[in-house]
């Protein structure tokens, strides 16, 4: 059970421990207003407790201070930290003081804040001896304002208390804002904030320290400095610490750089040898010894030729030599022998290495380990004589598919009055998988099938001719239904495609010789939609229908589709390779830029508009090869 007198008890030594401190005591609101100041604040600022409460400390502001310390020591405490500094205010009677101050967080039991409270010093007498002490040194300040390099003085708590002007090249501050700064600001990695410690854990007291460590400036920019430090005696005692500091930034840069080489050159997997002017071994890297099984002492002062396996002229090493004391890099292929005897091949880059006056000072071989490679080739060779051979064969193979393919495309159009037909194939050197025909179904009617294998070669072609094996031996009853007759070939080709398959399209155009009505009816497995050029307004649809890939899946459903057709009115069917080609950017020209250029040609004659088509679509993709081969077939109703 809690013994409330206790804590009573406790509360009243706390309070009467605070009224009676030596030091301010403030506690503010989470805003900032005051909620309490102890006696000593009225002694210090001349301002009664009543005349404090409820007020903001800014009152108490000299207007000395740089608001980037308010700032930091609002930021401070709104993050829940404490924050420790100097201030410089104005009391009551409008005079100046100094103070050391410590701002912290009142939390309660969950972490949050209810108030802030301020525990300060009264330094102004310190200050002000400092001042004193700085001016008796103006002659040091002339003395160390000459130095080449910064130099500085720590007190006792490792704060600046001299700097010449050195120091503000080299830190971004000038000398007024170093003065009275925390070294510790500018070397977040110092160990003497307490000098008499630092000095403590020195063997020597009465001598020198020198490191290296970082620096931060005032641009937050970080320097590299060497730093020497010796202790300030007066009467025996250690009074602070002189130093000097100097920028090795490029220096330790340089240092670093050279580290990071010497340690790629170590871990190279390429070969690296260094000689001087005559030839003689001064280093190799671990890889020479992994390569070659000399170790480094065996080939120091020794010339590379040890492992030279005498299949290469002596011209070839004369041309090497004549390459490297001109000041040239030399290239080319060494045939050596490693300790054991073993043959390998290594390419090898050979540079001269140049002093500042430009005297060749060494010579320095990059070398690479090519002997499988060099292997590789000739067996390459060898296996290029059979392939060609298969080649020769091949060729001959894709030759006569082309020639296939071309017989298996229809001689002659339809000749059915009211119609008039064109069209145009392009192949492709490779051997594509296009593929059309024609059927004549009565006087007034014709029907097109259009189709596109899959892939390019040989096996495109046989698969063409599959399917035209497949329209030629289909019942003449499923001309007339073209869904029928799109439903027959994926059932045909089901299970001997192997993984190939084909886009279709079967068109009836018919003419009903009583009313004179034209009508084009179709059915698509997956192909590239009809485009309609109407003659009346010169406007493009394109006849979308449902429909899927032939020849992979079982059960489809295909639709068909009608559509009238008026005189002057044209269809344009056609394979992928015409909409799908690239220009320079990338672009696909697509189903929409092939309407645009078939609207385009809508005043020239049905064959004229098929080349201005194709010769449109070869200025899109800006090159006159196509990747695939090209079929379009046009239909004008006269």
């Amino acid at each position: 059970m809690i013994d409330n007198n206790n804590i009573k008890m406790d509360l009243n030594i706390i309070l009467a421990a605070v009224e009676q401190s030596p030091s301010v005591v403030m506690i503010t609101d989470t805003d900032g207003n005051i909620e309490y100041v102890n006696p000593h604040f009225t002694m210090v600022t001349g301002y009664t407790r009543e005349e404090a409460l409820g007020r903001n400390p800014s009152f108490l502001k000299s207007g000395t201070m740089h608001r980037d310390v308010y700032a930091e020591l609002w930021s401070s405490l709104r993050q829940g930290k404490s924050w420790h500094g100097e201030l410089c205010n104005r009391k009551k009677n409008g005079k100046i003081y100094w103070e050391s101050a410590a701002f912290s967080a009142i939390k309660n039991e969950s972490g949050k804040v209810l108030h802030y409270m301020k525990v300060a010093e009264d330094i102004t007498e310190r200050k002000r001896s400092l001042e004193a002490l700085q001016s008796s040194y103006e002659f040091l300040e002339i003395i160390m304002n000459s130095a080449i390099d910064t130099m500085f003085v720590l007190d006792l708590r490792g704060d600046i208390i001299m700097a010449n002007s050195r120091a503000e090249e080299l830190t971004g501050y000038t000398v007024g804002e170093l003065i009275g700064m925390s070294s510790s600001r500018l070397i977040p990695n110092a160990e003497f904030d307490d000098v008499n410690e630092y000095f403590s854990s020195q063997k020597d007291r009465s001598g020198s320290v020198e490191q290296k460590t970082t620096l931060i400036r005032k641009d937050a920019a970080e320097r590299t400095i060497k730093y020497r430090l010796v202790p300030l005696i007066q009467h025996n005692r250690l009074r602070g610490i002189i130093g000097t500091a100097e920028d090795v930034t490029e220096q330790s840069l340089a240092e670093e750089e050279l580290r990071k080489l010497i340690q790629a050159v170590e871990q190279s997997p390429a070969t690296v040898v260094i000689t001087d002017t005559e030839g003689n071994i001064e280093y190799v890297n671990p890889k020479f010894t992994h390569l070659t099984g000399y170790e480094f002492h065996e080939v120091i002062g020794k010339n590379p030729r040890i492992m030279k396996s005498g299949s290469q002229p002596d011209e070839f090493y004369k041309k090497l030599w004549e390459t490297i004391t001109e000041g040239r890099e030399w290239r080319g292929e060494f045939h050596n022998l490693k300790k054991d005897g073993g043959a390998f091949w290594e390419f090898s880059s050979i540079s001269p290495v140049k002093d500042e006056n430009g005297v060749i000072t060494h010579y320095v071989a990059v070398k690479e380990d090519i002997t499988e490679r060099k292997q590789a080739e000739d067996a390459l060779i060898e296996s290029e004589k059979r392939l060609r051979v298969r080649n020769d064969i091949i060729e001959n193979d894709l030759k006569n598919a082309q020639t296939i393919q071309k017989a298996l495309l229809p001689k002659k159009v339809p000749r059915n009055d009211g119609f008039l037909v064109q069209y145009r194939y392009i192949p492709l050197d490779a051997v594509g998988g296009d593929f059309f025909t024609f059927h004549d179904i009565g006087p007034d009617s014709f029907s097109v099938f259009i189709g596109d294998v899959t892939g390019h070669g040989v096996s495109a072609a046989l698969f063409t001719a599959l399917l035209k094996f497949t329209t030629q031996k289909m019942d003449e009853g499923l001309y007339t239904s073209p869904a029928d007759y799109v439903l027959h070939i994926n059932n045909e080709l089901l299970g001997i495609m192997s993984g190939y398959f084909i886009t279709a399209l079967y068109a009836i155009f018919s003419r009903d010789a009583i009313s004179g009505k034209t009508k084009m009816s179709f059915a698509r497995g997956g192909h590239p939609y009809p485009v309609l050029l109407k003659k009346n307004d010169n406007s493009i649809k394109m006849l979308k229908s449902k429909g899927t890939i032939l020849g992979m899946f079982k059960d489809l459903v295909i639709h068909e589709k009608s559509v009238e057709l008026e005189k002057g009115d044209r269809v344009y069917l056609f394979t992928d390779g015409i909409i799908e080609v690239y220009d320079r950017k990338k672009e696909m020209l697509g189903l929409e830029g092939l309407s645009e250029i078939i609207r385009s040609t809508a005043g020239e004659t049905l064959s004229n508009s098929i080349e201005s088509i194709l010769k449109k679509v070869e200025e899109f993709q800006g090159i006159p090869t196509f990747e695939d081969d090209m079929a379009i077939i046009g239909i004008e109703i006269t």
